[in-house]
């Protein structure tokens, strides 16, 4: 392990102030995922948000039609920034004792509600809210993890039908 200096005391310092503001923001994307799933708009994805059994009040769940989708937030970084990070990890078996887990998609936010489509991607939607556009870029982040979790269905070739 490095060792502490005052320099990066100062440094984690700093990024404590961006942790606070992620979380903030973190906050704001379950919102803006909730507001969005509750439109009549979005009832053709077949997806509801409720609250996650999870340890952190910023997780949430989703009710999609492939079953349970859990949303986790951490902080990462990425080019010396702390960035906040959703994983989406879909449940499986959810009736056994451990449901079986898997992860199936990733993205970066930052302290502004900038976002990728994926952790080495660039920042190219929002969902700051009354932004132009965010139903659409939350539509689209629903349907990319609704992608995600399709390509993970297994697979039955014709000789076992």
């Amino acid at each position: 392990m490095p060792e502490l200096t005052g320099d990066y005391i100062w440094v984690t310092q700093r990024n404590i102030k961006r942790v606070l503001k992620i979380n903030v923001v973190a906050a704001e994307l379950k919102k803006a995922v909730q507001d969005y799933v509750a439109k009549p708009a979005a009832a053709d994805l077949g997806v509801s948000l409720r609250d996650s059994d999870a340890h952190s009040a910023l997780s949430f769940a989703l009710d999609t039609p492939y079953g349970e989708v859990r949303a986790v937030f951490d902080h990462v970084m990425r080019d010396n920034a702390v960035l906040g990070r959703c994983s989406f990890k879909w449940l499986k078996d959810v009736a056994k004792s451990e449901p079986q887990v898997t992860d199936v998609w990733s993205f970066l936010f930052d302290t502004d509600s900038a976002a990728t489509l994926g952790l080495d991607a660039h920042f190219t939607w929002t969902f700051f809210e009354n932004a132009p556009g965010v139903e659409n870029a939350i539509r689209t982040a629903l349907l990319t993890l609704l992608a995600h979790i399709h390509l993970l269905l297994p697979q039955l070739d014709e000789a076992s039908e």
